[in-house]
């Protein structure tokens, strides 16, 4: 009847937006107006309209679960960005101006109303600070357990923790890579534009990596990618038990040296204390399925 196809198109219509909603909020990682699936500029109508992308995505729970995540995420770290206090650098000289943060002092005892004009005019005196020359930062690398023991809950963060720092890798200028591993190691893939997030998002991204995990593989693929590299970040994700020997752990002592950072999230267990030792930030046991607290505790030390 008429009431039973209302109810149908208003249920298809809701599907719908949360399908765009989902794919506007992966859209989003990659920068810029957030709407190009491959750097041609495209909008957000020709999102919607795109029939393969909406095919591929839409009605997909474990994606909309990813992009669920990643909405958490991407408010945990505006948190975190606002507590940590920005200094400014060392006063050069005096100049004039209304940025109520470098105000001398001395000003502030004018009475108000030649205070308030004086800021009106922009003509309060005010300090004069070199600006802080920006640090170039080599690429962000994700190294993640694509074991057949890591599906379900524990991809999905891995996905959305790779996806939010990729967003602030971007933000940086950084060039973004993804190693998948298990007992092997796959080819790095480069994350240029959105539809090259679209496999990890899906779960359609299928190798045959072998049984069980190799930290060492692993690494040394994330140390091959890094390359000469100097001020790269390695995220490690996965649930194995694993080790690392001593080739390995030299290699990685050696990029540390050239301001490689380290981090690691487990799923399950502990981190082997010669791999723990090396990081910059780790999580034990991330087990909590609906919990984000562990990428909270990454992401306060990695922003």
């Amino acid at each position: 009847d008429v009431h039973a196809m209302d109810v149908n198109i208003e249920k298809a219509a809701g599907v719908a937006v949360k399908d765009l909603q989902a794919i506007t909020s992966l859209a989003s990682v990659m920068g810029g107006d957030g709407f190009s699936l491959g750097g041609d500029g495209m909008k957000l109508l020709d999102l919607a309209l795109d029939e393969t992308l909406m095919k591929t995505l839409s009605g997909q729970e474990a994606f909309r679960k990813v992009m669920q995540y990643l909405g958490r995420l991407k408010e945990t770290s505006t948190a975190i960005k606002q507590k940590k206090p920005k200094s400014l650098p060392q006063p050069v000289g005096v100049t004039i101006g209304r940025d109520m943060s470098k105000v001398l002092p001395m000003e502030y005892a004018m009475p108000e109303e030649l205070f308030a004009r004086r800021f009106h005019e922009g003509s309060l005196m005010q300090y004069k600070h070199r600006d802080k020359p920006k640090l170039a930062r080599g690429p962000y690398v994700a190294l993640v357990d694509h074991s057949g023991s890591m599906s379900g809950w524990k991809i999905n963060q891995a996905t959305a923790m790779f996806l939010e720092m990729t967003r602030q890798a971007v933000r940086q200028g950084r060039r973004v890579y993804y190693i998948p591993f298990a007992s092997q190691a796959g080819e790095p893939m480069e994350i240029k534009y959105v539809k090259d997030l679209v496999p990890l998002v899906t779960g359609r991204l299928i190798y045959s990596l072998g049984a069980g995990t190799d930290f060492n593989i692993a690494v040394g693929a994330a140390l091959d990618c890094v390359g000469k590299h100097e001020k790269a970040d390695v995220m490690f994700m996965s649930d194995g038990d694993g080790y690392m020997n001593k080739g390995t752990a030299d290699k990685l002592k050696a990029a540390k040296d050239k301001g490689m950072k380290f981090y690691g999230a487990l799923f399950k267990g502990t981190w082997p204390k010669e791999v723990a030792e090396l990081m910059d930030g780790y999580v034990n046991r991330a087990s909590d399925s609906e919990s984000l607290e562990w990428c909270g505790k990454i992401l306060e030390k990695w922003l």
